[in-house]
């Protein structure tokens, strides 16, 4: 199964926060976005460090680079919760 496809399975879960890397397998996360943004599920994006590297546009979710701490994870949670 694709990463995308692994993705999905989890969409049938019950949780309050999901963090997504900006691309699976260099399959874009758009899908998964969407289906979160759907169910007011709040999200965080992370990104790669190589140039122009970008989280899906359209989505008000916060955005963390890699490499990033668990601070900055927990932070970008917290921001990604109070806009929900």
């Amino acid at each position: 199964m694709n990463k995308i496809g692994e993705a999905e399975r989890f969409l049938k879960l019950d949780f309050d926060v999901a963090v997504l890397d900006s691309e699976l397998n260099g399959q874009s996360v758009r899908p998964i976005g969407q289906a979160l943004f759907d169910r007011d599920i709040p999200f965080v994006f992370t990104i790669g460090v190589e140039e122009g590297a970008a989280a899906p546009r359209g989505f008000d979710a916060p955005v963390v680079r890699k490499p990033y701490t668990v601070e900055q994870i927990a932070a970008a949670i917290c921001r990604a919760r109070d806009h929900a």
